[in-house]
């Protein structure tokens, strides 16, 4: 009786960790897409407001940004892959050249730090880039 007491107490604190540990995990996920989708409005609001067409977009203080969204989801890399048809190649080429100034953009201290991921160095945060 005592043992069938103390399995039907185990399965009871099992049941509710995992119940615990479900919702947490869900609302984490959730709070990480919200995340996301709010960078990805300043972005698409962005481009808008400046009247550019994909893909020929360059985000002003994007590793601030970035750094942000990375900080608080946890996530190792945060990053703008733009896709770029063979039509747009060339003139996709001449853009990026023209408007690589960002490289040389300051980094975030959060980045910098030597807690970061990055070990405090600014080549590796670029070599992720």
């Amino acid at each position: 009786v005592f043992a069938d007491q103390e399995e039907e107490n185990f399965r009871t604190e099992f049941r509710t960790y995992g119940t615990e540990l479900l919702d947490s995990s869900i609302s984490t996920a959730h709070n990480i897409f919200a995340m996301i989708e709010s960078m990805s409005f300043v972005i698409s609001s962005y481009a808008l407001s400046t009247n550019a067409t994909w893909p020929f977009v360059t985000i002003p203080n994007y590793a601030y940004r970035g750094s942000h969204l990375l900080e608080l989801s946890g996530a190792k890399y945060v990053g703008l892959s733009t896709l770029v048809t063979l039509e747009h190649r060339p003139k996709w080429e001449n853009y990026s050249v023209a408007n690589q100034g960002w490289l040389n953009d300051p980094l975030p201290p959060s980045l910098l730090s030597d807690q970061s991921q990055y070990g405090g160095r600014r080549d590796r945060v670029l070599k992720q880039a």
